[in-house]
């Protein structure tokens, strides 16, 4: 669960925002927000800053960018760990540069302010603080594994070369199904917000505005079949917009319109065909570490009982990603933990990083002999998710 709330320097309210795994605070938004930023000026007039607080069941991070922007999170997680939250605000922020233009946000005017915040599309926002685990934790990119994707691929290939765009990618539920080579040449971080940007929806299919650095390039989004998006990016101005617009673009899609229904109904359970999975397997989260590729099951939405164990999971990852940064005395290559959703593996092994829940039935001796045999199985399949 996270919120974030924004103001200008000089106190003024900019926005609020909430992920969408919990009801906005909207009935008791004043009683939070202005407390906090008074926390935030009280110390300040004291000649101190702050930075974080916690309490039983919150986390709060405050921090001011660029001398113009006051950003607060205010999460409720377990196992939450203090680095994972300061790098969510710091990504966030990164993710409004990112829409409106990194100098847009430097000192800007209020009246300037205004306006940015008038063309930010706070849906985005929402779908970064929903998925903070595959976008920040890991640095990585959603993909889903469709037996269609070599199909798709060959058509995307020709349809992105003959618009002019310089990356393509197709989307199924957040998940990236195919995409060109290219798009694995372009930064980790820009392609996750590009994946996070569609997968909100905020944009409509035409020709939006990104930047990477002080450089505007275009995102072009369009439906290809309900649940499976196409987007295009390229230098602002290089993408043939109207031919992409055009009637042809469904004519062009139709040669494969079984195989883009078949991605668009990707199961839950985004693992190969192939794969044997134990029953005692409740949940799993895994990323390629060569290209960043990372596979969550169960994809949402997932039943009651696995969406307790992927929480647990995925929090306890990031507490685990905190204690193994290269100056902490606490990593280590293979932990487990046992509560009441059940028992948790991590290790890295087979070139991913893979943390995997399993019923309370299964024995611990067990753990590592399973997790190997999963990671084993996943490491060949999410290699060649996109192109390698």
């Amino acid at each position: 669960m996270a919120h974030l709330f924004a103001f200008s320097a000089g106190g003024l309210q900019l926005f609020s925002r909430s992920s969408a795994n919990v009801a906005p605070l909207r009935d008791n938004l004043n009683a939070i927000i202005g407390p906090l930023y008074a926390v935030h000026l009280f110390v300040e007039k004291q000649g101190a800053r702050i930075v974080a607080s916690k309490t039983e069941n919150y986390r709060v991070v405050w921090k001011l960018f660029n001398d113009s922007i006051m950003l607060i999170l205010v999460q409720q997680e377990i196992f939450e760990a203090p680095t994972h939250t300061t790098a969510l605000l710091d990504f966030l922020f990164h993710a409004m540069e990112f829409c409106l233009g990194p100098q847009t946000l430097v000192r800007p005017s209020p009246d300037a302010l205004k306006r940015a915040m008038g063309k930010m599309p706070f849906a985005f926002l929402d779908q970064l603080l929903t998925e903070t685990f595959l976008y920040v934790t890991l640095d990585a990119i959603p993909v889903a594994l469709s037996p269609s994707k070599d199909a798709l691929e060959d058509y995307l290939d020709a349809f992105h070369r003959g618009v002019g765009a310089e990356a393509g990618f197709i989307l199924a539920h957040g998940r990236v199904v195919a995409a060109t080579a290219s798009f694995a040449q372009i930064q980790r971080t820009d392609a996750a917000r590009m994946v996070a940007l569609v997968t909100s929806r905020s944009l409509d299919e035409r020709e939006s505005v990104v930047f990477l650095g002080d450089q505007p390039h275009s995102l072009v989004v369009r439906e290809i079949v309900p649940g499976l998006l196409l987007g295009l990016f390229g230098p602002q101005g290089t993408v043939n917009i109207e031919h992409v617009l055009s009637d042809a673009f469904g004519e062009y899609w139709q040669g494969v319109n079984a195989e883009c229904l078949e991605a668009a109904d990707i199961p839950s359970y985004p693992t190969p065909g192939a794969t044997t999975i134990d029953p005692g397997l409740v949940a799993f989260a895994c990323v390629h570490l060569a290209s960043g590729r990372a596979l969550v099951h169960p994809a949402p939405p997932p039943d009651d009982a696995a969406a307790a164990a992927v929480r647990t999971l995925l929090a306890w990852w990031r507490m685990r990603a905190d204690t193994e940064r290269p100056d902490s005395s606490y990593a280590s290559a293979e932990a487990y933990m046992c509560c009441d959703q059940g028992r948790m593996y991590t290790l890295t092994s087979h070139g991913l990083r893979l943390a995997a829940a399993f019923s309370v039935d299964v024995p611990v001796h067990a753990l590592r002999t399973l997790a190997r045999s999963l990671a084993a199985q996943l490491a060949p399949a999410l290699a060649l998710a996109g192109h390698s």
